[in-house]
């Protein structure tokens, strides 16, 4: 999912910024502090957006941002393997 929603942001000029959880003491806390259960975890404005890449792709679009869901070429090929 984060690859996912990384490459959609990317593909729609979204300005994010990445903080990853599983390898920065800051990304950990900050993940804690969200409440948020799994990841990835979208902070937009004042608001923390999980559960899949669907949630925060809705959330985005509410928001104003023009959104593009696109899948990266890795991704893409394992789901084929599949």
């Amino acid at each position: 999912y984060c690859s996912i929603l990384r490459h959609s942001l990317q593909q729609s000029n979204i300005p994010f910024r990445e903080i990853d959880v599983e390898t920065s003491r800051a990304g950990r806390w900050a993940f804690r502090a969200s409440g948020a259960r799994g990841i990835p975890v979208t902070l937009i404005g004042q608001q923390y957006v999980s559960g899949g890449v669907g949630p925060q792709l809705k959330a985005l679009s509410d928001a104003g941002y023009p959104v593009y869901i696109s899948i990266p070429d890795e991704v893409r090929q394992r789901m084929q393997a599949h």
